[in-house]
């Protein structure tokens, strides 16, 4: 008979918990996780037993999670002179890296965020992009930004 434990220094709670959870586990010989959520994380051992002896395999299992970025707003607008931050909150298993990018190059700090614009000029106006990425995929945030004129504060 092939038993399944979660942690092998509390074989019989370990073994409770994966019954309830998967009946197959005990009697299949191989054990089937549906709906793996990151908590699934964790060593698993399978114990085989019979009169002969018994024999233990272990697995770690490490569960990844594409990264996913917090939605932000599409357009943020700045005057002349102004302190701009451009928010990216990111989420993934492993922990993504962060890179930003304006019209396309490479910009700031790698894994910096939210991205800080001190003394916003003409110059930094345009399209920035948040792209966060780990070994499970990758995802991208686009800012546009518009800066506006220090005339524009005056007929405002």
């Amino acid at each position: 008979m092939a038993l399944w434990f979660v942690d092998p220094d509390d074989r019989r709670q370990a073994l409770n918990l994966l019954a309830w959870q998967q009946p197959e586990a005990r009697s299949a010989g191989s054990l089937k996780i549906t709906d793996v959520r990151l908590i699934d994380s964790k060593l698993y051992t399978c114990t085989a037993e019979n009169p002969a002896g018994n024999v233990s395999l272990s697995y770690n299992l490490h569960i990844q999670a594409k990264p996913r970025i917090q939605p932000a707003p599409p357009l943020l607008k700045a005057l002349v002179g102004q302190t701009v931050t451009l928010p990216c909150v990111v989420q993934g298993e492993p922990s993504p890296e962060v890179n930003w990018f304006h019209n396309g190059l490479p910009v700031g700090i790698k894994d910096t965020s939210p991205f800080r614009i001190q003394h916003v000029s003409m110059a930094d106006k345009g399209t920035y992009q948040c792209v966060a990425r780990n070994s499970a995929g990758q995802e991208t945030l686009e800012i546009m930004l518009e800066i506006l004129g220090s005339d524009y504060s005056k007929v405002n």
